[in-house]
């Protein structure tokens, strides 16, 4: 990326256009000089024709070139003008109507019950506090002219903040050569999986004294995000077969190079970008070795955790590779499960005990890593569980297990029923208490994990809980701001509105829970970032968690700045956006678009609480 250019969107956030600019700019879009307004905002290629093509086909040809439809389901063209402003009319029209008729006086004609009621069409009944329905939004979905699709559901609403971005800063600087990510799945995944290019050359290991280093500092970093084996079964079996004179497949090489390039990415000794250089090295030779036609042949087993250890990959590597590819490469991973039969407890066949364990902790740690990466997303799970009944691996402390069984539990029993309730289509009426219930049944499932020397591991387990519970609030918690402000003014007027008083929200328990999620998830990266500022910065996933934690705490303080809680908001959201996000706009395309974000939404919190 040339350092020269700076963040994106920070010429679009100051730049001020006069009133002659903007006529100018209006002048030669009705020219079909410049793309329609509609196409901008959408981020489409407009054909710059008058309507254009794309307005034509989504029914808005009449707002083009220079009108916009306003996202969102109260805005959904209808005949040429937006609902929110048939809306806006028709409250117009019936507040005029109530006057006329206080006017009248009592007793007239026009004033028979019946009648009266024409005048209150505008007054919808007030939500059941009491009972939900599925959260609005149906998430969002970009179209390209060329037949390009990308979804984010409901739950992936702050990663597609940042592909939209991204997609707006790739779009306005066509010449750069940046070799960031785009949003759609990469290349390498299809061409590693479908094998389009396959190499003779052969797939060169490092010497078995580096690989056994590597394997080491993937053990204590990695493995805590993707466990392919236990440290023994690495060290006394894998590496040995792989360095021995016999061999290994193909397939159990590209794993092995795998753990080569995360160990080498994650390890602490491996600074000033020499660690991203060395593990796409080791990770583009385990692409050849996957692809290679070897007459070995290759284990279900080896084929998932090459896979598995390559989305993971991709989800670390974000300046070269996208989350959608890491999506993408684990959901296959476990379709590979179910017809490896590893959905189904191995223990039912009388296996060895020790193959029921592989075999157990294989499955888990493909289904929670596509869980993780589908709630992410917004996307739905790839197994269902009403089809496992797989067990869990036996506790190993000498392996991270103690940290693997408290993510497999998490992503059955808190990610599942968290994704029926915000990403099903076809959702049940469920009251809000279930969802308070839910809360409470999720807090249980935390346990205590031992002191460790591993910042990354004690870091991690302490994140899990919170994320968890940011994730199930904080659409009830948007609801709560947006809704609850309204309520409030009519209630009394002087007084500020507070989201945490249950008298101006039913919500107030969600904004609660959210609020004090996104404090410790950010305070914790902050200090993350002080301790080991190296290697806060690499993995993406997990800053992107405090991301998340940002946005609640921003939207907290810019919309109710007459809160108690407000100020505390803004100077933890200055903690993570000028202590974490301001340190790694160098290490990516990802961190640097959440940086600009969060610093204009530090900006407008800041502006309206000092307003207030």
């Amino acid at each position: 990326m040339n350092s020269s250019k700076g963040p994106p969107s920070s010429r679009r956030a100051t730049k001020t256009l006069s009133a002659s600019q903007q006529k100018a700019v209006e002048e030669k879009r009705l020219r079909g000089e410049l793309s329609c307004a509609e196409c901008r905002r959408l981020k489409l290629r407009c054909d710059r024709q008058v309507p254009c093509g794309s307005c034509s086909r989504r029914g808005c040809a009449s707002i083009c070139p220079s009108g916009v439809l306003e996202a969102g389901a109260g805005h959904v063209h209808q005949g040429g003008m937006r609902v929110g402003q048939l809306r806006t009319k028709i409250g117009i029209m019936a507040s005029r109507i109530r006057e006329l008729e206080a006017a009248l006086g009592e007793g007239h004609a026009l004033l028979e019950e019946r009648l009266l009621r024409i005048g209150r069409i505008d007054e919808e009944p007030p939500e059941e506090p009491g009972s939900i329905s599925q959260l609005e939004g149906l998430g969002t979905l970009t179209l390209g002219e060329e037949g390009e699709a990308s979804y984010f559901g409901s739950s992936g609403g702050n990663e597609s903040l940042i592909a939209r971005e991204m997609m707006l800063y790739s779009n306005s600087n066509e010449d750069d050569d940046s070799d960031e990510s785009s949003l759609n799945p990469s290349p390498e995944l299809f061409t590693a999986v479908a094998g389009s290019s396959v190499s003779d050359e052969e797939a060169i290991l490092p010497s078995e004294e580096e690989g056994r280093s590597l394997a080491l500092a993937y053990c204590a970093t990695g493995a805590l995000f993707f466990r392919a084996w236990k440290r023994e079964e690495l060290f006394d079996e894998v590496i040995p077969k792989v360095y021995g004179p016999g061999g290994a497949s193909a397939h159990l090489q590209s794993a092995l190079f795998f753990v080569f390039a995360l160990g080498a990415y994650l390890s602490p000794k491996k600074v000033n970008g020499l660690h991203e250089e060395q593990a796409e090295i080791w990770f583009q030779r385990g692409r050849a070795a996957f692809q290679k036609k070897d007459k070995k042949r290759n284990s279900p087993e080896d084929t998932i955790r090459a896979l598995g250890l390559m989305g993971t990959y991709f989800s670390m590597a974000s300046r070269h590779h996208s989350r959608d590819s890491a999506w993408a490469a684990l959901a296959l991973a476990a379709k590979l499960c179910q017809g490896a039969g590893l959905h189904r407890d191995p223990a039912r066949w009388n296996l060895p005990s020790a193959l029921v364990q592989r075999r157990r902790a294989l499955f888990w740690e493909v289904y929670q890593s596509d869980i993780s990466h589908s709630i992410a997303l917004g996307r739905p799970p790839t197994t269902p569980l009403s089809f496992v009944d797989c067990e869990y691996p036996d506790e190993d402390p000498m392996s991270h297990q103690d940290i693997c069984n408290l993510k497999y539990r998490y992503s059955r029993d808190a990610f599942i029923p968290i994704m029926d309730l915000v990403l099903s289509a076809y959702p049940t009426k469920r009251s809000y208490r279930e969802v308070v219930e839910l809360d409470a049944k999720i807090r249980k499932l935390q346990v205590p994990i031992p002191p460790s020397d591993n910042g990354l591991k004690t870091f991690f387990a302490n994140q899990l809980l919170n994320a968890v519970i940011l994730t199930l609030h904080r659409s009830y918690m948007a609801r709560a701001i947006l809704n609850g402000k309204a309520a409030a003014k009519g209630e009394d007027p002087n007084k500020p509105f507070d989201p945490f008083d249950s008298a101006q929200t039913p919500y107030a328990p969600s904004v609660t829970a959210a609020y004090h999620a996104a404090e410790e998830i950010s305070r914790s990266l902050h200090g993350f970032a002080v301790t080991d500022s190296e290697i806060a910065g690499r993995v993406w996933f997990l800053t992107y968690h405090g991301f998340s934690a940002a946005l609640v705490l921003g939207a907290l303080a810019s919309r109710a700045p007459g809160s108690t809680y407000a100020p505390t908001a803004i100077m933890t959201l200055s903690l993570v956006v000028d202590g974490v996000f301001a340190k790694y706009v160098h290490v990516s395309a990802r961190h640097r678009t959440a940086f600009v974000l969060l610093r204009r939404l530090k900006t407008r919190a800041i502006r309206r609480y000092t307003a207030f």
